[in-house]
């Protein structure tokens, strides 16, 4: 997967915040994405799209939106803008994430960010950031914007072991979370923590369908290929379209596989997400025996 700090359009920033909680959990959590609801701008007939997410709560988002994803979760009010092609961040959203402390030196201008023993130094309308003592050059200086110091996260990242890509939305030749929104994902997930295999996540998947397959119709019976004169059928479909489940496409958290909706395995909690694609972009979390498990929109 290409990474988004090698493409060369973008860069992420960061901005001041005091004190941060450390995030020294060695499980990975499961990430915020069931219950949400999108509705971009562009297809919302208004002025403006709507998050909704799970626990109530609603964001405004315009043409001009783009979203913020940290391990696979959607960061509510990210504040992220983009400005002269970059894409601009508060700091405080990565590092609370991944433990960092971050200070401000009033006397130097400087931006202080620490964490497991390195040291990032950063200065204000400067091009420099200095690493452990290594001295280099970034492609932008940190800024004020609405009143919050703002820096380039392409090398804050890399300091911090975090990996960052770029998705426009439309080409999706590349890894993406969501489709038609362009986005952001950062991801760091503790060494000790290993991700399912590709086959694991298929099997976890293909058990949940069988047991809503069960639920609904009765007894599974694989069906490698659907006849010529198919006439399509939820029933049969499922049956063939469980039998040949397979990857479609990956990001650094979900393995997707179709399966009339896309269903997303989550590679580190082992939890299971449909994604639907209509005029709001629903992602919920699979359940093979509730009331509607398998009816399908459409």
């Amino acid at each position: 997967m290409k990474r988004f700090m090698k493409t060369g359009f973008f860069a992420l920033t960061l901005s001041i915040a005091l004190t941060m909680p450390a995030f020294a959990d060695a499980a990975v959590s499961s990430t915020n994405l069931d219950g949400i609801s999108i509705i971009p701008a562009k297809d919302s007939g208004a002025d403006a799209g709507t998050i909704y997410y799970a626990d109530g709560a609603e964001e405004s988002i315009d043409d001009d939106y783009t979203a913020l994803f940290l391990n696979g979760s959607l960061i509510k009010n990210s504040d992220l803008v983009i400005s002269n092609d970059r894409a601009l961040v508060p700091v405080r959203l990565i590092a609370e994430y991944f433990g960092a402390d971050v200070e401000w030196n009033g006397d130097e201008s400087k931006i202080v960010i620490t964490e497991n023993g390195n040291t990032i130094n950063l200065y204000m309308d400067e091009n420099v950031i200095d690493i452990n003592g290594s001295v280099s050059y970034m492609d932008a200086a940190p800024a004020i914007i609405n009143d919050t110091a703002y820096v380039p996260i392409r090398f804050v990242s890399e300091a911090l072991g975090a990996e960052v890509e770029y998705s426009d939305g439309a080409d999706l030749s590349g890894a993406y979370i969501i489709p038609r929104i362009p986005q952001v994902m950062i991801s760091r997930y503790d060494e000790d923590v290993s991700a399912l295999s590709k086959d694991e996540c298929i099997e976890i998947v293909r058990e949940k369908l069988i047991e809503a397959y069960e639920n609904k119709y009765g007894e599974f019976e694989p069906l490698s290929e659907l006849p010529e004169d198919f006439v399509w059928n939820d029933e049969e479909g499922l049956r063939e379209a469980i039998t040949n489940l397979e990857i479609t496409r990956e990001n650094d958290r979900y393995y997707v596989m179709p399966a009339v909706f896309e269903f997303w395995a989550d590679k580190y909690t082992g939890e299971v997400y449909t994604f639907y694609n209509g005029l709001a972009m629903t992602i919920n979390e699979f359940v093979p025996l509730s009331d509607g498990a398998l009816s399908f929109a459409g």
